[in-house]
């Protein structure tokens, strides 16, 4: 398979993921020339190159521009494999798109990858089997910029949530917001009731903390960013399978197995990987984070 990838920013990570999985990555696609240029050299690719139309006869395209314009991508290269950064759209989606999603099937991917964590999936894994009856997603964020509340979970809060339809399915909104200056609070469900609370972090970056309510008790496990530092990630209850062992960062770790996930699929359709999401899936759930914030 040949790869191009659209975006140098989180884009530029996308070269190993790609390599990884088997995939010859052999055009980057940014919005300045000369820059675009000097990143494909760096990472060892044959074409940089601000012109869309160069990729056109890939195998593999992986959309990771700025999020306004995944969605235009996913439709411009409808006729590739494709793996977008998240969100696919934070609008309502046009027809075109819920049409193109809905028979695409595996051929999109949204790279929602911290299911792809071990501890993460462990923990899922844990919380299904026991059987979930109520859900607690608390994310305190605090990155550059002043985004609103409301801004900060839609940005953020897809990741958890992607981890937390492991465990309870697709979501739905249950409630209307209820939000103030620097907090919300959202409600929403699968097969168990999903509380989800926004805030704002005391220290630059960002806080995961999810509970799963069973009847064995409660399950816990957390993930935690700090500006300049790697994630991390693990049991919030006894430290058991932490994922910062030093070997490297577990993020990019999380978005290797992703793609790797992706790309196995389609050489082998037997071999889905149920913490992918495909674009159908992806819509419903950001959908539903979306109706949750007030967003419709």
């Amino acid at each position: 398979m040949r790869g191009a990838i659209i975006g140098t920013g989180w884009g530029r990570a996308h070269v190993g993921t790609l390599r990884a999985a088997g995939v010859e990555v052999v055009a980057l696609v940014g919005i300045d020339a000369t820059r675009t240029a000097a990143i494909a050299e760096r990472e060892g690719v044959p074409l940089g190159t601000t012109a869309l139309d160069a990729i056109d006869d890939v195998d593999v395209v992986v959309v990771a521009a700025p999020s306004r314009d995944h969605a235009a991508l996913v439709e411009r290269f409808a006729h590739a494999r494709l793996i977008c950064e998240k969100p696919l759209t934070w609008d309502r989606p046009p027809p075109s798109l819920l049409a193109l999603a809905a028979s695409a099937g595996e051929r999109i991917v949204v790279s929602y990858a911290l299911p792809f964590v071990p501890s993460a999936d462990a923990f899922a894994r844990r919380a299904r089997e026991a059987g979930p009856r109520a859900v607690r997603v608390a994310l305190d964020v605090r990155l550059d910029g002043e985004a609103s509340v409301i801004e900060r979970a839609r940005e953020i809060a897809g990741h958890p949530l992607a981890l937390v339809r492991g465990i309870v399915g697709p979501l739905a909104p249950l409630a209307p917001p209820q939000v103030t200056l620097d907090a919300l609070y959202a409600t929403l469900a699968g097969s168990a009731p999903v509380a989800l609370a926004v805030g704002r972090a005391a220290r630059p970056g960002i806080d995961y903390a999810i509970e799963v309510d069973t009847a064995a008790g409660t399950l816990a496990w957390r993930g935690q960013y700090r500006v300049g530092e790697p994630w991390r990630f693990g049991d919030d209850t006894d430290g058991a399978g932490d994922d910062t062992d030093g070997a490297g960062d577990p993020w990019y770790a999380a978005n290797v197995a992703c793609v790797g996930a992706a790309v196995r699929a389609w050489r082998d359709p037997s071999a889905r990987d149920p913490r992918s999401l495909t674009a159908r899936d992806a819509i419903v759930d950001e959908h539903a984070l979306r109706a949750a914030l007030g967003a419709g």
